[in-house]
C-alpha cells in the first residue's frame, strides 16, 4: 500500500479516537456537572423539601388494575447519603404520621399510626434508594457519581444514559445534556406476576436555590404505567442540620430473609377431585379429572408455581391432557402461575371479555429478567368467555362453573365451581370460617357467598377453599351448615 494512503489512514483512525475519548469524556463530565448542580450542596447541608404526595397502590379489587388512593404531606431533611423524612395521613378525623431514617448504617421505620418501629431487612435498606427517587434524584445522582458510572451505549445528542444494578434491579439515569440535569430516572425488576416491570420518575418544574437545582414536580409511573404517583414540592431550603426523628434501639436487628422451597402436598378427595396444597404459597389449586382431559383450577403467584401444578397433573393422569385453566378471579393467588399454561395451549376460561385485555397482558409482558417457559417459547392466550356460567361435562361428569360477580363483595369476576354429583363448591377465599373456637358472625363477603349460593339454587353439602392453607388457622374444608350457622348469627 502506498506510504501516503498509509498516512491518511493513520492519520484517520488517531483523530477518530480522539473524537471517541472527547465524547466519552464529555459524557463523563456530563455526569460531573449533573451531580456539581444537584448534590454537591448537600455535601455539608441537608435540603430542606416540603411536598404533598397522591400515591395509588395496585389491590385485588372490583376491576383489573384497581388501586387505593393515600394522599399525604409531610417534610424531607435529605443529602448524598442521609434521609430523614415525616409525613402524615388523615384517617377520618384522626391524622396519623409515619417517620423514617436511612443513611450509611441503618434504616428505621415506623408506619402510620403505629409507635414501634418495623421490622426491615438488609435489602430493604440497600434498596431504599429507591424510595428517595421519589422526592429528589440526589442520592442516586450520588450513587451513580460515586461508582464512576460510565455513559451507556444507548446515548443520545439528547441524554446521556448512565446504567447500574442493585439486588437484580437495573437503575437508568437520564441526564439531559442541554441544562446536565436529571430529568427521568427508570428502574426495570422482575414481579413474581407481571414479569419485567418499569417504574418511570420523571422530574419537572427545576428551580435554583442557594447553589442546588431542585425539581418542583416528580410524576412517578408505575407497573408499566398503568397507575401514576405525583409529589409536589411546596418548599425547598438548604439546613445545617436535619432534625432526631427516630432513635435506634439498643436490641435493633435486621429481618432475617429466607428463600422460599417450594412444598407440595397432593390429596386425593376423590376419584375426580385432587387438591394440590402449594404449601409455600398458602393455596390449594384443584385438579378436575374427567374421562379423557383435566381441568386446573388457580395456580398461585409465578410461573413456577404453575409448571409444579402441571407436573403433579401428569402425575395424577399421565394420559389425560390439560385441556382447560380456570381461575376463581382476578388474583395473583389465583391466576399468578397462568403462564405456563398458555405456553402449552391450554383455554383459559375467562370470567369476563373485560378479563381478556388484563389476560393478554399477562400472557405478553416480557419476562427477560427471570425468563419462564412463555419467554423462551411464547405461545399466543386462548380463552373462552363463560358468560353467567358454563358447564364442562364428559358425558357422565359435570362441574358447573357460576359467575356471581360483585354479589362476592371482592370482584366483577369472581366465579364460583360447583360439582352436582359430591354436592360441592370451590372457591377462593371469601369465608372465614376458624379451625377451632365458635363460629363467629359473617362478614360482607362471606354473606355474598352464601347468598349467591341460594340464588342460584345449588344443593351444597361442603365448601372447599382454595386460600388460606396452612396460615390464620382457616378452615378450607368444611360443612355448608358453617356457612349458614355464620350468615344467620346475630
Amino acid at each position: 500500500m502506498d506510504t501516503k494512503v498509509l498516512k491518511v489512514i493513520s492519520f484517520l483512525i488517531l483523530i477518530n479516537c480522539s473524537i471517541s475519548l472527547k465524547a466519552n469524556s464529555n459524557k463523563y463530565d456530563v455526569l460531573k456537572e449533573c451531580w456539581d448542580k444537584q448534590v454537591k450542596a448537600t455535601e455539608e447541608k441537608y435540603l430542606n423539601l416540603s411536598f404533598s404526595e397522591i400515591e395509588k397502590r395496585l389491590y385485588n379489587g372490583m376491576q383489573p388494575w384497581s388501586h387505593t388512593i393515600t394522599k399525604s404531606d409531610g417534610y424531607l431533611y435529605i443529602n448524598s447519603s442521609s434521609f430523614y423524612m415525616e409525613d402524615s395521613i388523615a384517617a377520618g378525623k384522626r391524622v396519623l404520621y409515619s417517620k423514617t431514617v436511612c443513611n450509611t448504617t441503618e434504616l428505621l421505620l415506623q408506619s402510620y399510626g403505629n409507635t414501634k418501629l418495623a421490622s426491615v431487612s438488609k435489602n430493604e435498606f440497600i434498596e431504599y434508594l429507591f424510595e428517595t427517587m421519589r422526592y429528589s434524584p440526589i442520592q442516586a445522582i450520588n450513587y451513580f457519581y460515586q461508582n464512576k458510572a460510565t455513559a451507556d451505549k444507548e446515548s443520545s445528542n439528547n441524554q446521556t444514559q448512565y446504567k447500574l444494578v442493585i439486588n437484580k434491579t437495573i437503575i437508568t439515569l437520564f441526564v439531559d445534556n442541554t441544562d446536565t440535569l436529571v430529568h427521568k430516572i427508570t428502574l426495570l425488576n422482575d414481579d413474581i406476576l407481571y414479569g419485567d416491570v418499569l417504574t418511570t420518575y420523571t422530574y419537572s418544574g427545576y428551580a435554583i436555590q442557594k447553589s442546588i437545582s431542585i425539581p418542583q414536580l416528580v410524576i412517578i409511573d408505575k407497573v408499566n404505567g398503568n397507575i401514576t404517583d405525583t409529589v409536589t414540592i411546596s418548599f425547598a431550603g438548604l439546613a445545617a442540620d436535619a432534625p432526631k426523628l427516630l432513635e435506634k434501639p439498643d436490641d435493633f436487628e435486621w429481618q432475617i430473609e429466607t428463600e422460599e422451597q417450594a412444598e407440595v402436598v397432593v390429596t386425593k378427595y376423590n376419584e375426580h377431585i385432587h387438591l394440590v396444597d402449594l404449601k409455600h404459597t398458602n393455596v390449594q389449586a384443584m385438579v378436575v379429572e374427567f374421562n379423557s382431559f383435566l381441568i386446573i383450577i388457580d395456580a398461585p403467584r409465578g410461573s413456577q408455581n404453575g409448571e409444579i401444578i402441571i407436573s403433579e397433573a401428569k402425575k395424577i393422569a399421565p394420559t389425560k391432557p390439560i385441556t382447560f385453566f380456570s381461575f376463581g378471579h382476578r388474583c395473583p393467588w389465583a391466576l399468578g402461575g397462568i403462564r405456563p399454561f398458555i405456553q402449552k395451549g391450554v383455554t383459559v376460561l375467562c370470567n369476563l371479555p373485560e378479563d381478556v385485555s388484563y389476560l393478554e397482558h399477562l400472557a405478553t409482558n416480557p419476562h427477560t429478567l427471570n425468563p419462564d417457559s412463555q419467554q423462551l417459547n411464547p405461545k399466543p392466550l386462548k380463552t373462552r368467555i363463560i358468560g353467567d356460567s358454563l358447564t364442562i361435562t364428559d358425558g357422565k361428569y359435570a362441574i358447573k362453573i357460576y359467575l356471581i360477580g360483585e354479589k362476592s363483595g371482592h370482584t366483577d369476576d369472581f366465579m364460583i365451581y360447583y360439582f352436582p354429583e359430591e354436592k360441592i363448591v370451590f372457591e377462593d377465599h371469601l369465608t372465614w370460617i376458624k379451625k377451632e373456637g365458635d363460629i363467629e358472625k359473617a362478614g360482607f363477603r362471606q354473606k355474598g357467598l352464601y347468598n349467591a349460593i341460594k340464588d342460584l339454587h345449588l344443593d351444597v353439602d361442603t365448601v372447599v377453599q382454595s386460600w388460606p392453607t396452612n396460615k390464620h388457622q382457616l378452615k378450607t374444608v368444611f360443612p355448608f351448615s358453617d356457612l349458614e350457622t355464620s350468615v344467620n348469627l346475630k
